[in-house]
């Protein structure tokens, strides 16, 4: 069994969320507040950051949302392997993880999650800035046409196959989903 502190709005979060449930893996959820920077969360993880996973089994604690698809992979390797089942694919998927963990992160997820969550209701509760929010929807646009480009040829994002490329896409389309 694990433990999972994590963010509903967090796409990191979300793609562990997804990772597990479609391996069926049994988890426990804790909401954490990340910003608040806990001290009791900081305990357990310096960085303050979500997901972060409790491995109940051995006592381990695991950070970073693509450190904990590795440790989750390698861990249950008797149930499907979303990371893929040769070198290449392999490769691709997390290559196309990459991209949204840190392509998409820094130039849509980001900035929406700011301007309509964290300054909204916890910060300053100031309004969207239109400018950000402009910007962000302008690259969401050409990271769209990239996964229509990458659908023209593959049933999923990185292959024929869904894996960890398509979690790590739903845990960002989703979250943005939340802001319609």
């Amino acid at each position: 069994m694990y433990t999972l502190y994590h963010h509903i709005l967090c796409p990191f979060s979300r793609k562990i969320r997804f990772l597990l449930a479609q391996k069926e893996i049994h988890f426990e959820l804790i909401k954490e507040s990340f910003w608040e920077r806990r001290k009791e969360f900081i305990a357990i993880n310096t960085m303050g950051t979500v997901p972060v996973i409790f491995d109940d089994h051995n006592h381990h604690v695991i950070s970073g949302s693509s450190v904990i698809v590795e440790y989750i992979e390698e861990k249950h390797d008797d149930s499907p392997n979303y990371l893929g089942d040769s070198l290449l694919k392999r490769a691709e998927a997390r290559k196309i993880q990459m991209w949204f963990d840190e392509k998409f992160y820094n130039e849509v997820s980001k900035h929406i999650l700011k301007e309509r969550y964290f300054n909204r209701f916890l910060a300053n509760r100031s309004a969207p800035n239109p400018e950000t929010m402009r910007l962000a929807k302008y690259n969401l646009n050409i990271h769209l046409n990239y996964l229509e480009f990458l659908l023209e040829n593959r049933q999923y994002l990185a292959g024929d196959q869904i894996s960890i490329a398509d979690f790590a896409a739903a845990g960002h389309i989703s979250t943005l989903d939340y802001f319609g």
